[in-house]
Order: C-alpha cells, then structure tokens, then sequence
C-alpha cells in the first residue's frame, strides 16, 4: 500500500500518450456510482468498505447515496492510514525564512545539470506541452519538478488527484457526527528549523522518480483516464483488467532512502513504518467488527483489489469478506 507522507505546516506533501499532443479531455456529467461498497461481516456486525482512487475525472459528480445509507447508520468511522510528520506551530514562526529553498536542487544546481541528457530533453519536451515557459522550475529538485508536471498533466488531461470522494465522506462524518477512529502514525518534530536546513542539504537519488514519472505521463494517461471512467462506473471488471503504474512508490522511496530521512526515521520512530500502519488499520477494523453494528471505511481501490491486501488480513481474521 502507498504511504502518503506529509510535513503538517511545514512543507510540501511529498506524495505525488505516446503522442506528444495532450489527449482530449475525460468528461463524466452525469451522475456516478463509483465501485460497489466492499462487507466485511462479523456475525451481525458490518464493516463497509468504500475503495477511493486517484487521479479521477475532474467533473465526476458522484452519487453518493450508497455511502449516505450507510454512514446514517454507522457507528464509527475508521479513517485511511498514512504517516503524519508536524511540528510545534510557534515554533513554525521561527522556521518560516529557512523554507525558501527547500524545493531547490542543492548547490545552486539546475535540472539540466543533474540529469542524464536523454532524460532531460523527454522533460523539455513534456514541459513545453504541459507547463510552458517557468525557468524557475528548472531549478527544483527531481522529485518536486516530477510532481509539478505530473500534475499539470493531469489537469491537461481532465483529471484531478484533490479528492471530492474524501471531502463528501468527512461533511457526511461530520453531519451524522460519527466517531472517527485515526489509523494514521504521527510524529512531531522537535526542532523543525534543524530538520529544514538538514533536508536543504540532503542529496536525494530521486532521479529513478524523476524518469518513472516522465514514463508514466507518456505512456500511461490514456490509461489513466480509462481506469478514472471505470472507477466512476463502478466497473470492476476493468479495474482489475488494466494495468496500474504508480510512480509514487520510487518517489517515496527516494525520499526514505536519503540520509536526511534515516535521520528522521530513527528522531520519529518511523522505521518499518509500513507494517505499523497495516497493523493499526486491521486492528482498528476487527474492532469496529467486534463491537460495532454498523462501521464505515475508506481504503485505496488498489489495496482492495490487492489479494494479499488489508482486506485479505480480514479474511485471515476469520472474518467474512464480500463484494
């Protein structure tokens, strides 16, 4: 499963067409479903599932009333998982004129500088398309420069990674005042300034990130975009059939594998983080099917679909899994 890592005030998330022309846009109007609602059932007790997935279209208008019926009967509300780094807001005052720059390539260093030619001319290409003339962005990191381009490509392309799916279900939360369990691993930093210059400095290998990102907007969009309409139909059948590439995981990965970040895993106790947040999930979720009659979830369509995802450690469980 994707680890979604974020600096709560303190940077940015870190998350993230064989033509050379944009494809046209995905344009889904009318009402949609989305996928069937996963029960996990204990006895009596219920568990449903909603799979969320990213990007969708940017004009899906979804209807929710699968979920409504549910969430008017829930009991609790088991969030997604993922791993939250913070710091002391006051202190944040302190830290604010050590940003800039974080986003930049060490040494005053520029793209061109750093990339093997041949990857840097397919980024030339794919900025012109997508993004047009920014000489400032030249300047950022691999990693950040990926993420701003692939973005821009998918908003070319009519697709959105902001989740309304995820904005719906917390104002339903929210009006049915339903108890939210967190799954989710937080940690806060205790000198944020120090941990800002030290990523400045830090020598990220994220070019593997950068060239899996540029692959993923040439090749894949057409691909993304059909999984977006399939998702929104609620076709499950496709979801399974197509393929799914995610270069977040190399991003993530070259992040994590940075001196900057073991120093931080080991400040936060955020080694084998992974299987901390699978944990926290599961044992939250036979919880809710130990002592609640009604409980809601939302999980990734990929770890759904995922035969040794979390769903599969229900099943270990004991509990019963349908779909």
């Amino acid at each position: 499963m994707r680890v979604f890592l974020f600096l709560v005030g303190l940077t940015a998330a870190i998350s993230f067409a064989e033509s050379n022309r944009p494809i046209e846009e995905v344009l889904v109007v009318a009402k949609q479903p989305g996928p069937k609602l996963w029960r996990i059932t204990n006895g009596n007790n219920e568990l449903w599932i909603l799979g969320v997935m990213s990007p969708l279209p940017e004009d899906l208008v979804w209807d929710s009333s699968s979920v409504e019926a549910v969430l008017a009967d829930a009991e609790e509300f088991i969030a997604q998982p993922g791993v939250g780094v913070s710091a002391n807001p006051l202190k944040l005052l302190w830290v604010a004129p050590t940003l800039f720059g974080v986003q930049k390539i060490p040494d005053k260093k520029k793209l061109v500088d750093i990339l093997p030619p041949d990857l840097y001319q397919r980024w030339t290409e794919l900025k012109a398309i997508y993004i047009g003339r920014d000489k400032g962005i030249e300047r950022h990191r691999p990693i950040i420069a990926a993420d701003k381009l692939f973005k821009a490509a998918l908003e070319d392309s009519g697709l959105t990674r902001s989740s309304a799916i995820h904005r719906a279900i917390d104002k339903l939360v929210k009006t049915h005042k339903i108890p939210k369990t967190r799954t989710s691993v937080v940690r806060r930093i205790k000198s944020p300034r120090a941990a800002v210059k030290k990523f400045k400095k830090s020598q990220i290998k994220d070019i593997d990130c950068f060239r899996k990102t540029i692959e993923r907007i040439e090749v894949d969009l057409q691909v993304m975009q059909t999984r977006a309409t399939a998702w929104a139909e609620g076709n499950l059948q496709a979801l399974r059939a197509l393929p799914y590439e995610d270069q977040n995981a190399a991003c993530i990965q070259a992040v994590l594998s940075s001196s900057f970040a073991d120093e931080l895993a080991d400040e936060l106790d955020l080694v084998d983080v992974e299987t901390l947040l699978e944990q926290n999930w599961l044992n939250a979720a036979a919880n809710a099917l130990e002592t609640k009659t009604v409980s809601f979830a939302t999980l990734p369509i990929e770890e759904l679909l995922d035969p040794d995802g979390y769903v599969a450690g229900l099943a270990t469980r004991g509990y019963g899994v349908n779909q």
